[in-house]
């Protein structure tokens, strides 16, 4: 019988989790991200906006929602970039399979001005800012072995982004 508790849908002993993200992109070929710092001790990661997947929400509803919560943008939609299945164990110690599946959006604001006030968490700091797409794909590659978690790299979502520049 399948079952959802928090973010995980499916069975206590195999769950797994709907995610959407999207790509934010400015007119210098930056990419709106989270860079959070202090991660077991100095280790960074940058990350795209993720949400998960709530009941009875779209996909739509739920980017919009994320980049509202999380950077502080209104945006619309203007593709489909694609997918990325990751997995990870969580605190329950069961394999998650995650699906993520992201959006490249336009941004509808000051495209200077989204949510970037610095925030911390135990020791860790989290910080909304725009990066250099490259610079992006390159630091999103090294993380996700750092960390061992393939959901890290989302690179090949920007390099989807990149080709259609």
């Amino acid at each position: 019988m399948s079952r959802q508790h928090h973010y995980f849908i499916g069975e206590k002993s195999q769950p797994f989790q709907l995610s959407v993200g999207a790509v934010v992109i400015n007119n210098k070929n930056q990419v709106l991200c989270h860079h959070f710092s202090g991660v077991r001790g100095s280790l960074e990661i940058y990350s795209l906006m993720r949400q998960t997947v709530e009941p009875n929400k779209s996909l739509e509803d739920m980017v919009a929602f994320g980049l509202e919560k999380e950077f502080g943008v209104r945006t619309k939609i203007r593709s489909y970039l694609g997918s990325i299945v990751g997995q990870f164990t969580n605190w329950e110690n069961a394999g998650v399979e995650k699906t993520t599946v992201y959006f490249l959006c336009e941004y509808d604001g000051d495209i200077e001005n989204p949510k970037m006030k610095d925030e911390e968490l135990e020791g860790i700091k989290s910080k909304v800012e725009w990066a250099d797409l490259d610079d992006l794909i390159a630091k999103m590659k090294s993380q996700a072995s750092s960390f061992g978690r393939t959901d890290y790299d989302e690179s090949s979502v920007l390099k989807r982004v990149k080709s259609g520049i």
